[in-house]
């Protein structure tokens, strides 16, 4: 059975406001780990003894390739080892891209991912929309997880922007199979229309996202899917709110336990 964490860019203001006490609040919830980066204005001890006493795991981070380049890469894993993760979730973006632009990135990421696997973490790729942008015959994601070695790049499977795309997130779940380590459950409500002439796979308009189970994200086959195959982290993600964010995050956490049972 799947465990339930929160990636921490979706209570990002109240963090600002209180870390602690945010973490607190998330944990509270229901959450039984979290997906960060850093430990905020804690030092790793103080992080750590919270980490414990809420029994909660810091289950993930996201991160930069340049923070493993050259000689950094040993210092960085160990770093992020000590405050107890396992799983780092990568993403790439940078104007103009081409399909030789996810070919080069594949190299540094099969270096930080073959070091990951020998410390016993996982190395992942975490989606947006403009990885469905086809290059001839194949998208983005498809040439990436080509180029990149299999045993040490997973996918961490954004199923939000999956839909935002407007793509089948099941169906995609499905085409991944074990390739994927973790999903980022993120709900929307309404796929915008693409200007006309435009890729369907870009979003042209600011994403409405809303709380987990309350938009059109296929929340039944997801997470069918996920226990096929046995998805160890169901990670709450939301970029926007209508409402306070530690709220928003509660409510997305309820509708995702009563769904993963």
């Amino acid at each position: 059975m799947g465990r339930i964490a929160l990636q921490l860019w979706t209570v990002r203001d109240a963090l600002d406001r209180d870390f602690a006490g945010t973490i607190r609040k998330v944990a509270a919830a229901g959450y039984q780990g979290i997906e960060g980066g850093g430990t905020g204005p804690l030092s790793e001890k103080d992080y750590l003894a919270l980490m414990r006493e809420l029994k909660i795991a810091n289950m993930g981070a996201h991160v930069g390739l340049e923070e493993f380049a050259g000689d950094k890469l040993e210092r960085a894993l160990d770093y992020h080892r000590r405050l107890g993760v396992k799983y780092l979730g990568y993403s790439h973006w940078e104007p103009r891209m081409n399909a030789d632009t996810w070919k080069r990135i594949a190299a540094p990421m099969n270096r930080v991912g073959r070091a990951a696997k020998a410390r016993g973490m996982v190395f992942q790729y975490h989606n947006h929309a403009h990885e469905f942008v086809k290059y001839g015959k194949r998208n983005a994601l498809e040439i990436l997880l080509a180029e990149s070695d299999p045993a040490v790049v997973k996918s961490q499977l954004d199923l939000g922007w999956v839909v935002r795309a407007g793509e089948d997130a099941v169906a995609w779940m499905k085409k991944l199979g074990r390739r994927i380590a973790t999903v980022h459950l993120k709900d929307t409500t309404v796929v915008p229309k693409a200007p006309p002439g435009a890729p369907k796979s870009r979003a042209h308009h600011k994403p409405q996202w809303t709380e987990v189970g309350t938009g059109i994200l296929p929340l039944k086959g997801v997470v069918a899917m996920a226990r096929k195959l046995k998805v160890p982290w169901y990670i709450v993600e939301q970029d926007s709110w209508t409402i306070p964010s530690v709220k928003s995050a509660a409510i997305s956490y309820r509708n995702a336990k009563k769904a993963i049972g």
